[in-house]
């Protein structure tokens, strides 16, 4: 019961981090600095 009601919570916590992380991605995406950010955190492989 008190394990079960854990796991939801828990679940709703990783849904609420997902929804923050897709927002801030959004709002990157409206100012345009999306493409820059992935850049920088993924760097090309040949130089």
């Amino acid at each position: 019961m008190w394990r079960n009601s854990d796991s939801d919570y828990r679940f709703v916590l990783e849904q609420q981090k997902a929804m923050r992380q897709a927002a801030e991605q959004a709002r990157m995406a409206r100012r345009g600095q999306r493409r820059r950010w992935w850049k920088r955190s993924n760097p090309p492989q040949s130089r």
